[in-house]
C-alpha cells in the first residue's frame, strides 16, 4: 500500500534467515534482513563505513494517561521469528514505478493469559528506476536503489473494561488502550542528529540520513492521520538512538513510515574516488569498479605578461612555474550548502613561492565539492542543472600584485613594466587516447573537447568589470602533449573583476547520456587579485 514509508537508498538486496533468502540487486548496495531477530543492515558491499541497521526493539499499549499497558506490550524481539515472503516483480501502485516487493512479518503475543495475537509486518517495495519531479513517493525522490518500507501492525486487541480485561501491575482491571507505540533502533556511522532546518530529519553519518514520518494510515484508509504532537520520538537509551512512532487506536491495521537512505545520489557514486596529492595538488576522479576511466587535473604555470605576450621575469614574483614539489595543505570540511544543494567540500591550498620565481605574495586555493542533491545552480543570468554526484572545483590564486597596478612598480632597468595578462594553464586529461576537440559542437563562442568519458566547454566569453567581453584571440588555447591537454587562459587588465565561465559536461547519466548542465565561474578583483575558476565534473558514466 501506498503509505509512508522506510525508505532505504540501496543498490543490492539480501535477504538472510534461517533458510529464508531473497536477493534483489540494483547496484552495489546492500540489505540483510535477518528473521530472527528482526534486523535490517544496510551496507555498501565495497564499504562498510557508513552502514546502517535497523531492528525492533518494542511493541507497546498504552492508555489515555500515557502509561504502558504492561500485559499488552512486547518488549523482547530477540527471539521472535520473521517469516519473509518470496519476491515479485511489481509497479509500485502511485506513481508507477518499476519495483521488486517482497515482505518480513512476524505473530506477537499480545496477551497470553487470554490468548491474544497480532501480527507484525513490513513490507519493503525496491525501486528498479529513477522517479522523476512528477513521480515523488510520499513527497520524496526516488532513485533506482531506494527501498520503501511499510510498518504495519495488523489485528491488535486493546483493552477495553467492555470487552478485554486487562490488570495492571498494581490490581487496576479498567484499562482502556488508547495508542499502540512502535520503538526501533537506528544505528549508523555516527549518532543521530537532527539536521538544521528540519523537523524529522536526522544525519547518520557520512552521507547517511534517517527521515521520521508523523503520519498514520489506519483501518485500509488512504486518508492518513497525524500522530500526537512530539512523535515520532527521538530517544537515547544506552547510547542506541530509539524513534518511537505512536499509532492512534485502529480497528483493524495501522500503517507508519520513515525513510532511511545511505545517501541521496546514483548508487554507483559509492565506488567514486577523489584523490588528491598533498605535493603537486594533482586531483584525479575515478571510480573503483572502472580504475582506467579517470580525469586527471594538473596546475601548470601562473605567468604574468606584458601587452606584447613577453614574460615578466623580473622582478621576481609575477610569475609561478609548475606545482610538482608545492606541498598543500588539505582540509576535509564536511557537508554544507551550496546555494541551495547538499555538498561535500574538500579544501586543499599552498603559497606561491619558490626560489626561481621568487615569493608572487599569492597563494592557491582549491575548494572541491560533490554533489550531494539534484537540482540547480545559478552564476549571474545563468542557470545549470545539476546531478547527485557532480563533481565541482573552484581554483581560486588570491593576493596577485600586478605590475604597474596600484603600488606595485616593476621596472627592467630603467623600463617600467606594466602587467597586461594573467596566463594560467591547466592539464586535463580524461580516459581517452587523446583530447580531442569536437568541430561539430555548438556554435558561437564556444568550444567543445572529447575527454574520452567527459566532455569539456571552453568559451572565449569573459565578464570583465560587470562587462561581457571575449579573451584575446586564439584563446583559450589548447596544446596538445603527448595524451595529454594543456589549456591556456588569458585574462585581460580590469580594476576590479574578470569572470570565465568554462564547463565540463558529460560522464553520462542514465543510458549514457550526457550534457548534465555543468558550468564554472570565475572571477579576478582589484589589485589584490582572486582568480577564481570554476570546473563542474558529471561523473555518472564513470560508475555504469
Amino acid at each position: 500500500m501506498a503509505g509512508e514509508l522506510l525508505v532505504l537508498a540501496l543498490a543490492c538486496l539480501v535477504v538472510g534467515s534461517y533458510g529464508a533468502n531473497e536477493n534483489v540487486t540494483v547496484g552495489k548496495r546492500v540489505v540483510k534482513a535477518t528473521d530472527v531477530p528482526g534486523k535490517i543492515e544496510l551496507y555498501n558491499s565495497n564499504n562498510m563505513t557508513n552502514a546502517v541497521s535497523i531492528s525492533f526493539v518494542s511493541v507497546k499499549e498504552i492508555d489515555s494517561n500515557n502509561t504502558e499497558i504492561a500485559a499488552h506490550s512486547v518488549n523482547d524481539f530477540s527471539q521472535i521469528m520473521f517469516t519473509l515472503s518470496a519476491k515479485q516483480d511489481m509497479n509500485y501502485p502511485s506513481p508507477s514505478l518499476p519495483a521488486t516487493k517482497f515482505s518480513m512479518s512476524a505473530d506477537l503475543v499480545v496477551d497470553a493469559a487470554n490468548n491474544l495475537t497480532a501480527t507484525l509486518t513490513a513490507e519493503i517495495w525496491v525501486f528498479k528506476t529513477n522517479g522523476t519531479t512528477a513521480q515523488q513517493v510520499d513527497g520524496y525522490d526516488i532513485y533506482a536503489g531506494d527501498v520503501k518500507v511499510n510498518v504495519m501492525v495488523k489485528n491488535w486487541t486493546f483493552c477495553d473494561p467492555a470487552s478485554v480485561t486487562c490488570t495492571s501491575g498494581d490490581g487496576q482491571t479498567n484499562l482502556t488502550g488508547q495508542f499502540v507505540d512502535v520503538t526501533i533502533k537506528v544505528k549508523g556511522m555516527k549518532p543521530a542528529t537532527l539536521k538544521s532546518g528540519t523537523t524529522m530529519m536526522y544525519t547518520l553519518g557520512g552521507w547517511s540520513s534517517y527521515r521520521a514520518s508523523n503520519k498514520v494510515m489506519s483501518d485500509g484508509s488512504a486518508t492518513t492521520v497525524n500522530m500526537p504532537t512530539g512523535y515520532p520520538m527521538n530517544t537515547i537509551v544506552s547510547g542506541d538512538d530509539l524513534f518511537t512512532a505512536r499509532l492512534p487506536k485502529f480497528s483493524t491495521s495501522a500503517t507508519y513510515g520513515n525513510i532511511i537512505s545511505l545517501g541521496r545520489f546514483k548508487h554507483f557514486f559509492d565506488s567514486v574516488v577523489i584523490k588528491t596529492l598533498g605535493q603537486s595538488g594533482k586531483t584525479q576522479y575515478y571510480s573503483t569498479d572502472n580504475p582506467d576511466k579517470k580525469v586527471t587535473i594538473e596546475f601548470r604555470d601562473l605567468q604574468e605578461k606584458t601587452a606584447d605576450g613577453k614574460k615578466i621575469s623580473t622582478p621576481k614574483g609575477h610569475a609561478f612555474n609548475g606545482f610538482a614539489s608545492t606541498a598543500f595543505t588539505i582540509e576535509d570540511l564536511g557537508e554544507e550548502k551550496f546555494q541551495s544543494l547538499d555538498v561535500k567540500r574538500t579544501r586543499f591550498h599552498a603559497p606561491l613561492n619558490k626560489a626561481d620565481t621568487g615569493d608572487t605574495g599569492a597563494t592557491l586555493t582549491v575548494n572541491t565539492y560533490l554533489f550531494m542533491d539534484d537540482g540547480t545552480v545559478t552564476y549571474g543570468n545563468d542557470t545549470y542543472n545539476m546531478r547527485a554526484g557532480t563533481m565541482k572545483f573552484d581554483v581560486q590564486v588570491s593576493g596577485w600584485k600586478f605590475c604597474g597596478r596600484g603600488s606595485t612598480e616593476c621596472k627592467q632597468g630603467n623600463d617600467v613594466i606594466v602587467g597586461d595578462s594573467l596566463d594560467f594553464e591547466i592539464l586535463i586529461k580524461g580516459s581517452g587516447d587523446k583530447v580531442e576537440k569536437n568541430n561539430t559542437a555548438g556554435s558561437g563562442s564556444k568550444d567543445e573537447y572529447d575527454l574520452g568519458d567527459a566532455k569539456l566547454v571552453l568559451s572565449n566569453f569573459i565578464m570583465v568589470d560587470d562587462v561581457g567581453k571575449t579573451m584575446a584571440d586564439g584563446y583559450p588555447k589548447p596544446v596538445q602533449v603527448g595524451s595529454k591537454m594543456v589549456f591556456q587562459f588569458r585574462f585581460p587588465p580590469f580594476d576590479t573583476k574578470v569572470f570565465y565561465d568554462p564547463t565540463v559536461e558529460g560522464l553520462g547519466g542514465e543510458g549514457g547520456s550526457g550534457g548534465n548542465g555543468t558550468g564554472a565561474g570565475s572571477y579576478v578583483t582589484a589589485s589584490y587579485a582572486i582568480l577564481v575558476i570554476a570546473l563542474f565534473f558529471s561523473v555518472n558514466k564513470l560508475w555504469m
